[in-house]
């Protein structure tokens, strides 16, 4: 019976248009729950559906539990479909079936890998036809080249070998014109891009989220620096004596991140704090010999470039890339009011990782009030080089 019901749902895949227990819970969107000791009770198409008189024979209660697009939260992708064999379960009349914690969990991450899984069928596909085609051509040109050298060959031995040995075809060498065109036909062949398919709108569940998350999360920014330029200053007369601020522009930059692409490695806290503390690190040390208040060796314009050059250089080695970072780090060297690098290394601290922290921590508060969102991806903060 096993085998029987195990061949059965492999033989035919479960769509949208389907008529089976499955097709029923895609088809309405929402859970659906089969007892298959009443299978007299049911539509026609599913009693009489090959996968439900296989799957009789050994259970007796299905579940069907639809899954939802993670971006467009209104659209099934797939189907999870929970058994129940027989006789290990008992009955009681009236009594409603209640889902366990742990089962429930189970099915939370179930839901939230499926729709990547898919996704990851589909490209694996496309992988495997693209390797085929590939191996297809690899094949099609060793067959034309080992065709041209048996011409060459022949061709050689109508003129004999003097010396009685046998004839070696020459190996075909590309002049260093030759090699040049065909490497710039390569290079301007990439420029057509690898067809990917431009990234999908969030729905406006997705965008309201976002929207309210980015708002407070800035707002929280704001007011600090708010209340930060009203009082601390050194004497103050100017706005060059503003001992500290909280805003940063870069730093819309890293909300942008956190709250409209939660998921992606850039957004996440290691490559955010990690980021931002290398490549303002830079910045600070890079300042000690371009400021004219220490030893000036490096023109102001040099170090402009230098600074996020050598930060993007340090992340991408570390394994921490987040482009905001660069950007901080542009801010603070390319400062010509005094305003940001009087600072010096309080930088870091504050207004840095002050705002590191306020963006992180509010990612995780606002992100996960959403079914279909979950941040972040880990917290393992150690970069490479403590590896």
């Amino acid at each position: 019976d096993v085998a029987r019901f195990r061949d059965t749902a492999e033989a035919k895949g479960y769509l949208c248009n389907d008529d089976s227990m499955l097709g029923l819970c895609w088809d309405n969107s929402k859970i659906e729950m089969f007892d298959l000791r009443k299978d007299h009770l049911f539509d026609q198409s599913v009693r009489e559906d090959s996968r439900t008189s296989s799957a009789k024979a050994i259970f007796d209660i299905v579940v069907c539990v639809p899954v939802f697009d993670v971006v467009h939260t209104h659209t099934v992708v797939a189907v999870i479909v929970l058994y129940r064999v027989r006789g290990t379960g008992k009955d009681t009349p009236g009594k409603r079936y209640k889902v366990e914690d742990d089962m429930a969990n189970i099915l939370y991450h179930a839901a939230a890998i499926t729709p990547m899984a898919l996704n990851l069928q589909r490209a694996n596909a496309i992988f495997q036809t693209a390797v085929h085609e590939c191996k297809e051509a690899e094949h099609d040109h060793q067959v034309a080249a080992a065709s041209q050298l048996q011409n060459e060959s022949s061709k050689i031995s109508d003129f004999g070998d003097p010396e009685g040995g046998e004839s070696k075809p020459a190996e075909p060498v590309l002049s260093a014109a030759q090699r040049r065109r065909k490497w710039w036909s390569a290079y301007v062949l990439k420029w057509k891009g690898q067809g990917a398919n431009p990234q999908p709108g969030a729905d406006l569940r997705f965008s309201a989220i976002t929207t309210a998350s980015s708002f407070l999360t800035l707002f929280i920014i704001t007011a600090t620096d708010f209340r930060l330029r009203s009082t601390m200053r050194y004497d103050g007369n100017s706005e060059e004596d503003e001992v500290l601020f909280a805003i940063v522009g870069s730093f819309a930059a890293v909300v942008a991140l956190v709250f409209a692409a939660p998921v992606a490695p850039v957004s996440q806290p290691r490559s955010v704090i990690w980021g931002h503390v290398i490549c303002c690190t830079i910045a600070v040390l890079v300042d000690y010999v371009t400021n004219e208040s220490f030893l000036p060796i490096l023109p102001q314009w040099f170090s402009n470039a230098l600074v996020p050059t050598l930060g993007i250089v340090a992340m991408s080695y570390t394994g921490t890339t987040h482009p905001p970072a660069a950007a901080c780090a542009t801010v603070y060297i390319a400062d010509r009011t005094g305003v940001v690098k009087n600072l010096g290394w309080l930088f870091i601290l504050f207004p840095v990782l002050f705002d590191c922290v306020v963006i992180i921590g509010m990612g995780v508060l606002c992100n996960n009030l959403a079914p279909s969102r979950q941040y972040p991806n880990g917290w393992n903060l150690k970069p490479n080089f403590f590896s």
